[in-house]
């Protein structure tokens, strides 16, 4: 399985969960600081960085006037001419993220509102949203992260906490949601692509600037409660896939599918099903296809009947979420379709 699965999926949730999560690090790699001195258990909180989720429309190429190698873009109106953008983004990248958000700030500034999948940037301010969401992950039973994996496994994850300056002892009363999450962002460190280019946190800053509303398609509370919400067995299943990968694999890897991204490659950002569970057994191959359908496809009924309510209201909106919820039989753009909206795929900023 590539952990690739689980990387732009999660992404936005690990990385923006975890800006509740307030850390003073030190020095260890020369990229990071950690030794706590308040991490939330119940009244205290925490604070990091913000974030994760990928996938595409192999069967969509695009009107002809649409560039076939930028971002996925479309353009959705009803029968009575309301309008709705839908962009599908990603919580990493590089500058070229800073061209693909200057292509789109006249769209963005032409339409009533922005929805996101929720709004990291306010987010960020609201420590009580962060310490409830934080408190999510505890173990409320009386064990701890060692009860829960193999010795090898957790010193494993123990160490590469501590090389990249994430490691606090209090982590130890966390599940291993939480561990999964906070590995990927060590991952993420050491990868060429930055969080600090996420499509959302451009967008949403944009937005704020220009005074344009920003609404919540989900909330930071519904998305820890589902991150939260899969066996320990998965959860090992992907960590021991990322801590089998090293770093320059691991960076490869999410390259790879930021240049799909960047070129509106959908087969690439779709992938290969088979290729994903190639040597997992039958039960952990029904275990991703449930944290897939569960993290994706059932995601996308609940963002589709949002963007339904936004164009059935009038105003001109700007609908962005993780690329993976556009694309697919099960992707947004195709459920519409299916319910009868005009949707064409159209060039960035048109």
């Amino acid at each position: 399985m590539k952990k690739i699965i689980s990387l732009f999926v999660a992404l936005l949730l690990a990385l923006s969960l975890l800006s509740g999560c307030e850390m003073t690090k030190t020095e260890t790699s020369g990229k990071h600081e950690t030794e706590d001195t308040s991490f939330p258990t119940d009244d205290t909180a925490a604070d990091t960085a913000e974030p994760d989720t990928t996938e595409a429309d192999s069967s969509d190429s695009g009107p002809d006037d649409a560039d076939p190698s930028c971002p996925l873009f479309w353009k959705v109106t009803d029968g009575e001419g309301h309008t709705l953008y839908l962009f599908g983004t990603i919580h990493v990248g590089d500058e070229r993220n800073e061209d693909v958000f200057n292509s789109l700030k006249g769209t963005l500034a032409e339409c009533d509102a922005l929805a996101v999948e929720f709004d990291v940037v306010a987010y960020e301010n609201d420590m009580a949203a962060m310490i409830r969401d934080i408190q999510t992950f505890l173990y409320t039973d009386g064990t701890r992260i060692t009860d829960h994996c193999s010795a090898e496994t957790y010193e494993k994850m123990k160490q590469t906490l501590e090389d990249n300056g994430y490691y606090n002892s209090l982590y130890e009363m966390y599940d291993l949601a939480l561990w999964s999450q906070l590995l990927d962002t060590a991952y993420v460190d050491n990868s060429s692509l930055s969080v600090d280019f996420g499509m959302d946190r451009l967008l949403i800053e944009e937005a704020n600037r220009l005074g344009i509303q920003v609404l919540d398609v989900e909330s930071s509370e519904f998305q820890t409660a589902l991150s939260d919400s899969f066996s320990d067995e998965l959860n090992i299943l992907m960590i021991e896939e990322l801590l089998d990968m090293t770093y320059e694999e691991y960076d490869e890897e999410i390259e790879q599918m930021y240049e799909a991204w960047l070129e509106g490659d959908a087969d690439v950002i779709l992938g290969d099903e088979e290729e994903d569970t190639e040597g997992l057994t039958e039960e952990e191959i029904a275990m991703v296809e449930d944290y897939n359908y569960k993290m994706v496809d059932e995601r996308n009924v609940g963002m589709v009947e949002a963007a339904k309510e936004y164009l059935e209201g009038g105003q001109t909106l700007f609908f962005a979420v993780g690329c993976g919820h556009m694309v697919g039989e099960a992707g947004i753009v195709s459920l519409l379709e299916a319910e009868g909206y005009t949707v064409e795929r159209v060039p960035l900023g048109k």
